[in-house]
């Protein structure tokens, strides 16, 4: 299906011999979203009566909301749909009620519109975030997140007394810890929460693990590894303290997603604006 984006409309063209709305439902997983779409497209600058054949051009509004525009984040990626950025530790991805200043109110003014940030990133985890600059696209991301579509890759650095192996899987559920509102903890009543590890680098006493998460459960990374006796340098809640580094040893270093209307996947990078990555440059991948 071939697109392109003219005065903030989405343009679609195709000759096909399935309905309109057959054609869309991979594009936009959702039934009402796709009646709410057709009532306000048109196909061949016609208005869209009942469900035709797509032939043609279908034209679809995207409803950008504009905002004022000031260079604030660090952006490393972006389309007519998505934007990708860097989160700086110290900085929250949305709200929590408080007046402090988020990424999402950042990324929205250098690219000048309202955007939505599709997952999140722990306060002191610095690295890459997914946002969209149009809602119609949210039920899309939804689903590949459900599907585990979206995949992220964390490198930790961590404290070790032993020489750790190749690679782990850890299983173990997590759930809240009930004597802090703020950790979590392995508990055989938590969620299911699965994080494939891969030993780096090791360093006498440090151990550098590239983590890619199956599921995305709250400290899911920080709380297996420390778990397992593995924790991360500089991390307040479940780690160890570390004079000779700076930030907390965890980076959301990679994210690969699936553009649906580019049909192509896209595979980015973080800028490495850390010290313990900085030392390890060489053996990033």
């Amino acid at each position: 299906m071939f697109y392109k984006v003219i005065d903030d409309t989405l343009v679609l063209s195709k000759k096909s011999s399935l309905m309109i709305k057959e054609e869309l439902k991979d594009l936009f997983p959702s039934r009402k979203l796709i009646y709410s779409l057709l009532n306000e497209a048109t196909l061949n600058d016609k208005r869209i009566i009942n469900n035709p054949l797509f032939d043609g051009e279908l034209k679809i509004p995207l409803h950008y909301i504009s905002c004022p525009k000031e260079d604030l984040a660090d952006i490393v990626y972006e389309d007519e749909f998505f934007v990708v950025a860097y989160k700086p530790k110290e900085l929250l991805v949305h709200s929590d009620g408080n007046n402090d200043i988020t990424l999402t109110e950042l990324v929205s003014k250098t690219v000048g519109y309202k955007v939505q940030a599709a997952h999140r990133l722990d306060y002191l985890t610095d690295g890459l975030v997914l946002f969209l600059k149009t809602p119609i696209l949210e039920p899309y991301i939804d689903i590949a997140l459900q599907r585990k579509d979206i995949k992220r890759v964390y490198y930790a650095l961590c404290k070790t007394k032993n020489k750790p192996l190749k690679e782990y899987c850890f299983k173990d559920k997590i759930g809240k810890d009930r004597h802090d509102a703020h950790k979590r903890r392995v508990s055989k009543t938590g969620q299911e929460a699965i994080t494939h590890v891969q030993t780096i680098a090791f360093n006498k006493q440090e151990v550098l693990f590239r983590c890619t998460l199956q599921t995305g459960r709250t400290h899911q990374i920080r709380v297996h590894l420390s778990y397992h006796h593995f924790p991360i340098i500089n991390d307040p809640l479940y780690g160890i303290k570390d004079k000779n580094y700076d930030d907390m040893a965890l980076t959301a270093y990679q994210l690969t997603f699936y553009h649906p209307l580019k049909e192509e996947m896209i595979t980015l990078t973080s800028p490495i604006k850390n010290d313990y990555l900085r030392k390890y440059k060489e053996v990033l991948k």
